[in-house]
C-alpha cells in the first residue's frame, strides 16, 4: 500500500514538473519524452515524411478508394450475413480460426518433412555396402517397428487422457454458465465466458495431441519407405547373393503376427524378380487369415496386374465376404471385359453389401446405371459385349461414386444414398447449427436436425428384420443408443425412434471421436469379426471444431488407417453450405463409400 502511494506521489510531481510545449517543436530544445502522445504521433508522421523526402506541409491525406458497384454490393451482402448469424454460429466461426493452422503449425509439418529426410538420409548411409545376411538379419528385426509403435502409442495414449480431462473440466464449467442462465433468464446465453487457465490448458493439451499425431503420422510414412528401400536394396544384390534375403522375407511369411506377414508383402510387392513373385503367390495361396488374405490380393492386384484375373475368380467364390469385397473392389479398377463378365456373373448370387459393391463396380467400369439389378445388366453386356471399349472420360472408380437418382430395389436409403447393408451404424451430427434452417420441400424452411430425424426415421422403416443396427449422435461429446449392433425389430425401431426424437443441437462439432466411436461399434478395433458392422452412415452439417482431431486432413488419415485392415464402407453426407466437401469426399472415397451433398 505505501508503495502504491509514493508511486502515485512520484508521478504527480513528474506531471507538474513538465515543461510547456512551444507552439512550433523543436527536437532539439524540448525531449521527444516530454511530448503528449497525440503530439508526438504528429511530430513522428513529420518526422518520416522529411526522411522520404516529402514536404511536410504540402502534404494530404490521400482520400480511400472509392469501391466499384460490383464491391459495394458485396460488401453490402456481406454485411447482411453477417447480420443474420446466430451467436452459435459466430462462435463456430471463432473456434475454427483458432483450431486453423498458424504459423507454428506449418512450421512443425516443415520440421517433419526435413526430419523424414534426414531420417531416411541416415538409413541409406548405414545400408550402404551391407552384405546379404546382414540385410536378411535386418528384415527379421523389423518387428522392431512394432515395439517402437507401441511405446509411441502408449505416450498417444496419456497425452490423449490429458486432453480429454481438460476438455471435460472446460465443457462442465460452459455447461454450469448455461444452467445459471437458463434459469435465471429462461434461454441460453448469446455467449459462454470460462477462465483463460482453462482455454489455456485446453488448447496445450490439444496441441500437444496433433504434435504427436503428426510425429506419428511421419513415423508411418517412413517405415513405408523403409519397406520400398529394403526391395530396391535386395534388387541391387546379384543374383546369386538373394538368397539369404529372400528365405528371410519366406520365414516371415510362416509367423503368427500378421503386421511381420503384411511387411513382407509390402517387399516382395515393390520387386519385379520372377523369384520375388514365387514367393509372394506361394504365401497367397497358403495365407488362412480373411483380412490379411484381402491384403495380399489388393498389393498383388497393384504391383502386378498380369494374370490377375484367373486369381480372383479362384478368389471370388470364397465362403468368407472379405475377401470377395477386396476381390470385386479390384474388378472394379481392371478396365477389362473379364471384369465386367465376372462381376455381372456374381451379381445374382450375392447379397447385402456385396450387392451393392458389385453395381458400383460396374457403374465405374461402364458408367451405366442400372443398379444391383441383374437382368438388365446382363442384356445390356449381351448387345455391348462385342463392340465395348472402357470409356475414354476419368474412370468413376478413382473417386467416391455420386449419389444415383435410382436405386429402388436396395433396401435402406439415406439421404437418396442406398444400399443393401444388413449390419448398419448410423451416426448424426446434432451440433448447434443443426438448429439452422435447411431449404424444405417447396421452398420451406426447416431446422436441419428436424430434417436427419425424418431421414433416420425413415431408414429405420425400411430396414429389414433379419438387419442390425446402431445410432451415433455426436456434438463435442460422443452419445450412442446400443452399445452393441441391435436386430432392427419392431420393439428396437420403436426405441430408436424415441431416441431420435429426444436429440437436440448444441455445442460444437467433434467428427474425429465420433467417426472413432463409430468404427468402435462397427467391430473395426474390437477383434469380433462376426459381429461387425459392415456400413456405416456418417452426417454432418459442418466442419471439424471439437475434439482430440480437428484437422481435416489428419483425420482421414487416421480414420483411413484404423479401417484399413477391416473395409467397414463409409458413406458421407453433408447438409449445408458450410460442410468441408473436399474432406466429405476423400472420407468416402478412401473407403469405398458414396458422398451426398444436401445445401
Amino acid at each position: 500500500m505505501r508503495r502504491t502511494i509514493l508511486l502515485l506521489l512520484l508521478s504527480a510531481l513528474a506531471i507538474a514538473a513538465k515543461p510547456k510545449l512551444k507552439e512550433v517543436f523543436d527536437p532539439q530544445s524540448v525531449p521527444l519524452a516530454t511530448y503528449p502522445w497525440p503530439e508526438w504521433r504528429k511530430l513522428s508522421k513529420k518526422m518520416r515524411l522529411e526522411t522520404r523526402g516529402i514536404d511536410p506541409d504540402a502534404w494530404e491525406t490521400p482520400p480511400p478508394d472509392k469501391l466499384t458497384p460490383e464491391e459495394e454490393e458485396e460488401k453490402k451482402k456481406r454485411e447482411e450475413e453477417e447480420a443474420k448469424k446466430t451467436p452459435e454460429q459466430r462462435d463456430q466461426e471463432r473456434q475454427r480460426r483458432i483450431n486453423a493452422p498458424g504459423p507454428r503449425d506449418r512450421y512443425a509439418g516443415f520440421r517433419f518433412a526435413e526430419r523424414l529426410k534426414n531420417k531416411q538420409g541416415r538409413f541409406d548411409r548405414m545400408v550402404e555396402g551391407l552384405p546379404p545376411s546382414s540385410i536378411a538379419g535386418l528384415i527379421k528385426k523389423l518387428n522392431q517397428i512394432d515395439k517402437l509403435g507401441a511405446k509411441f502409442d502408449k505416450v498417444i495414449g496419456e497425452v490423449t487422457e490429458s486432453f480429454l480431462k481438460s476438455k471435460e473440466q472446460l465443457d462442465r464449467t460452459r455447461q454450469q454458465q448455461i444452467d445459471r442462465h437458463m434459469k435465471k433468464h429462461g434461454k441460453p446465453p448469446a455467449q459462454v465466458m470460462v477462465s483463460r487457465s482453462l482455454l489455456q490448458a485446453y488448447e496445450r493439451d490439444r496441441r500437444r495431441l496433433q504434435l504427436m499425431l503428426s510425429v506419428q503420422e511421419s513415423e508411418r510414412q517412413f517405415h513405408r519407405w523403409v519397406l520400398r528401400r529394403f526391395a530396391e536394396m535386395i534388387e541391387d544384390l546379384p543374383e546369386g547373393e538373394r538368397g539369404k534375403p529372400y528365405a528371410a522375407l519366406a520365414a516371415g511369411f510362416k509367423g503368427k503376427d500378421w503386421r511381420q506377414r503384411l511387411r513382407c508383402a509390402a517387399i516382395l510387392g515393390y520387386m519385379r524378380d520372377e523369384r520375388a513373385h514365387a514367393i509372394f503367390d506361394a504365401a497367397l495361396t497358403a495365407e488362412a487369415d480373411a483380412y490379411m488374405l484381402a491384403e495380399l490380393i489388393r498389393i498383388r492386384a497393384l504391383r502386378r496386374p498380369e494374370g490377375i484375373h484367373e486369381l480372383l475368380a479362384a478368389r471370388l467364390l470364397d465362403e468368407r465376404w472379405q475377401v470377395r469385397a477386396a476381390v470385386i473392389a479390384e474388378l472394379g479398377r481392371l478396365p477389362k471385359k473379364e471384369s465386367i463378365e465376372m462381376l455381372i456373373a456374381r451379381l445374382a448370387k450375392e447379397e447385402g453389401r456385396l450387392k451393392d459393391d458389385i453395381a458400383d463396380a460396374l457403374e465405374a467400369l461402364t458408367l451405366k446405371k442400372f443398379d444391383a439389378d441383374p437382368e438388365p445388366w446382363q442384356a445390356w453386356w449381351k448387345k455391348a459385349k462385342p463392340t465395348w471399349k472402357p470409356p475414354e472420360k476419368k474412370r468413376m472408380a478413382d473417386g467416391a461414386l455420386a449419389v444415383k437418382e435410382g436405386g429402388e430395389g436396395r433396401s435402406v436409403a439415406f439421404y437418396g444414398i442406398r444400399t443393401h447393408a444388413k449390419r448398419i451404424v448410423f451416426c448424426l451430427d446434432v451440433s448447434g447449427s443443426m438448429g439452422m434452417p435447411l431449404d424444405g420441400e417447396g421452398g420451406k424452411k426447416k431446422p436441419r436436425i428436424e430434417t436427419a430425424r425424418q431421414e433416420m426415421l425413415r431408414a429405420l422403416r425400411l430396414l429389414p428384420e433379419d438387419a442390425v443396427f446402431t445410432i451415433v449422435a455426436y456434438h463435442s461429446t460422443v452419445a450412442v443408443w446400443k452399445k452393441k449392433l441391435a436386430k432392427a425389430t419392431p420393439a428396437n425401431k420403436k426405441s430408436a425412434s424415441r431416441w431420435i426424437e429426444k436429440l437436440q443441437p448444441a455445442a460444437s462439432t467433434n467428427i474425429y471421436d465420433a467417426l472413432v466411436k463409430s468404427l468402435q461399434l462397427a467391430g473395426a478395433t474390437s477383434g469380433k469379426r462376426g459381429d461387425q458392422a459392415v456400413t456405416i452412415f456418417f452426417m454432418t452439417d459442418g466442419v471439424p471444431t471439437d475434439g482430440r482431431v480437428v484437422d481435416p486432413a489428419q483425420i482421414l488419415a487416421e480414420i483411413t488407417e484404423r479401417n484399413r485392415r477391416i473395409g467397414v464402407v463409409i458413406h458421407t453426407v453433408g447438409v449445408s453450405k458450410e460442410q468441408n466437401g473436399v474432406f466429405l469426399l476423400n472420407l468416402a472415397r478412401a473407403n469405398g463409400g458414396r458422398y451426398a451433398a444436401r445445401k
